[in-house]
């Protein structure tokens, strides 16, 4: 059986994509909340099986055209650097409003 050639054009309007990044999705999917679902503009709770389905055909068209690096790869190339990991840890208190964790740190 022959199959069709097909070809995938990602671009914008500064250019070809050339790298993306992902992450597969994972126990923050099962643990979703209505609550947690609206803060992330979701309509409804994810099923995660349904999302891991869904996120394996979107990287397989992906890495046909681009390069993929993995959130958690990347995470953890700033979780090893002291003074990157301090400054993220400090944003995301600021985003969440948690107050006491550098009192904590501190003393």
């Amino acid at each position: 059986m022959k199959r069709d050639k097909w070809s995938v054009c990602v671009q914008s309007e500064v250019g070809e994509l050339e790298a993306v990044i992902l992450h597969v999705p994972g126990p923050e999917v099962e643990n979703m909340t209505p609550k947690m679902a609206q803060r992330a503009l979701y309509s409804d709770i994810l099923n995660l099986s349904i999302a891991r389905q869904e996120y394996e055909q979107l990287s397989g068209v992906l890495r046909k055209v681009a390069q993929i690096f993995q959130v958690k790869d990347l995470l953890s190339g700033v979780l090893d650097d002291y003074a990157a990991r301090e400054a993220l840890i400090g944003k995301i208190c600021i985003t969440e409003q948690v107050v006491d964790y550098f009192v904590k740190v501190k003393t």
